[in-house]
């Protein structure tokens, strides 16, 4: 490959990555705001939203916690209702409320 090739590969992952530091904060800010403002998600015909969760951060998690990803619906189940109720998930809830 050439270097000019190799510097444009390059200047092109540096902005993925700042366009995936900023899709995060915008997420997160968004998930405080929804906190805020507990009656911000009232259409629950389709299910309650627990998390927002940014897709880095998506695949940290299920990376340090692989049963998040388990194939087994009462194991992933069982593992996200876990991560829920910790702390660690207050950052992506979008309601008050664990």
């Amino acid at each position: 490959m050439s270097s000019a090739l190799l510097r444009r590969l390059s200047s092109l992952a540096s902005l993925q990555s700042a366009g995936a530091v900023q899709e995060r904060g915008l997420i997160l800010q968004r998930n405080a705001k929804l906190r805020a403002e507990p009656g911000a998600l009232r259409d629950l015909s389709f299910g309650r939203l627990a998390l927002s969760i940014p897709y880095d951060d998506w695949k940290a998690l299920r990376a340090r916690y692989p049963e998040l990803g388990a194939r087994d619906v009462a194991t992933r189940s069982a593992a996200w209702r876990r991560f829920i109720a910790s702390s660690e998930s207050l950052p992506y809830r979008v309601g008050t409320k664990p």
